[in-house]
């Protein structure tokens, strides 16, 4: 993580001098501003200093695409964070986080996605670590699919959220069998699915924007036959 700190600390050098900073210092500092956020919003947070711990010792750079344990942890620990913002009652435990509702609580495995390739397996693990819970849910991460240390462009914020929320799209497409067998073998009952990008909105009074954009999968409206449970939870988070 430190190599990733320093990224932060290079940009904000560059900028008091009036420097023109690399793409990968933008990036990479642009990730660390939503580390140190997700860190701050979850100080009293008693169970993530384990996370915290891994991502300490680990590779962190958004554009390495090596499998990382501190990567891993960071989805985990933006995620809690996102779901706490968002007004849901969501701590950190096993499997990953458990989010509780007055009609029961709701268990969520979260896994990143390193390639297409290893989309399956992830799923698979992440139902291994569900088996002992009801409502279950898993959280795929697809942030190191994209190219390493790509900037794409668009013109505004609600563009560059319909382009994410696109490519999440096309990445249930692609993955529809898998997806489907997950739950139609009740092995959760839906997925979070979550793409982070770096963009340049150019009508936007600050243009470089890091943004992120979650889909779940399947929703009431594409899937009328998805289990209740994952439709509660639907419902809960985007009508907190």
């Amino acid at each position: 993580m430190e190599l990733l700190l320093k990224q932060a600390n290079t940009l904000s050098r560059e900028w008091a001098a009036q420097c023109t900073s690399e793409a990968q210092v933008l990036v990479e500092a642009a990730h660390v501003d939503r580390l140190v956020d997700a860190i701050i919003y979850l100080s009293d947070e008693p169970d993530i200093q384990e996370a915290l711990k891994r991502m300490a010792r680990k590779v962190m750079q958004p554009g390495n695409r090596n499998p990382s344990q501190g990567k891993d942890m960071l989805w985990e620990v933006v995620l809690l964070a996102d779901l706490k913002r968002d007004g849901l009652s969501a701590r950190a435990a096993e499997p990953d986080i458990v989010v509780e509702f007055e009609t029961g609580n709701y268990y969520i495995a979260c896994k990143k996605i390193w390639s297409p390739e290893n989309v399956e397996k992830q799923i698979n693990k992440a139902s291994d670590q569900l088996k002992p819970f009801k409502n279950r849910i898993i959280a795929l991460n697809l942030d190191d699919l994209s190219p390493a240390y790509s900037v794409f462009a668009s013109q505004n914020r609600d563009a560059g959220m319909e382009f994410l929320h696109n490519c999440n799209g096309a990445f249930v497409v692609r993955n529809q069998q898998v997806l489907s067998k997950a739950v139609i073998e009740n092995k959760c009952d839906g997925f979070i699915i979550s793409t982070t990008a770096v963009a340049m909105l150019k009508e936007e009074k600050e243009p470089f924007n890091l943004i992120i954009q979650a889909t779940l999968w399947p929703s009431e409206d594409t899937t009328p036959k998805a289990c209740s449970q994952f439709q509660a939870f639907y419902k809960h988070w985007t009508n907190p």
